[in-house]
């Protein structure tokens, strides 16, 4: 039996290749799971701001009802205000047209009417006058001396 010879590697040759494959393979691995991670980093920053973004859109929004709210609620405080003072001018309004109804029907009277009807007349513009400081005073409804003084006007006229 004689010896046999077989020609290969050296393996010193081979462990060197192959440590610098396998260390390029593990680069490159490396690189790519850095890449992976930074690539979903950028992408959970960018899911972060938006998020972000959409609650201080939200937190602006909420911010502006509520001053909408508020200037609305002020603007009704000054409307029922300026409602209540019409209110309170309503009985002086009317009492300040009825006068000014009185002088008008006193301008036109003239020597038309004889003196027992002028008394009547005036007497009818008192009880309207009488009727609409009722009405201020409180003691009279407004309804109540509207249906008065219409039988008053038609008792003048």
């Amino acid at each position: 039996m004689g010896i046999k010879v077989k020609h290969g590697v050296k393996a010193a040759a081979i462990g060197g290749s192959a440590y610098t494959v396998g260390r390029g393979q593990r680069i490159e691995r490396d690189y790519r799971f850095n890449t992976e991670v930074g690539l979903k980093q950028q992408g959970l920053d960018i899911q972060a701001a938006s998020v972000g973004n959409q609650a201080k859109a939200r937190a602006d929004a909420t911010a502006q009802r509520d001053r909408e709210s508020e200037r609305n609620y002020d603007l009704r405080q000054d409307e029922l205000g300026f409602r209540k003072q019409q209110w309170e001018d309503e009985p002086a309004r009317q009492l300040e047209q009825g006068l000014q109804q009185q002088k008008i029907l006193q301008s036109k009277v003239s020597l038309q009417y004889d003196e027992g009807q002028k008394r009547e007349m005036a007497k009818v513009t008192t009880g309207i006058g009488w009727l609409r400081n009722q009405v201020s005073s409180g003691k009279w409804t407004a309804e109540q001396a509207e249906q008065a003084e219409a039988q008053l006007w038609k008792k003048y006229h």
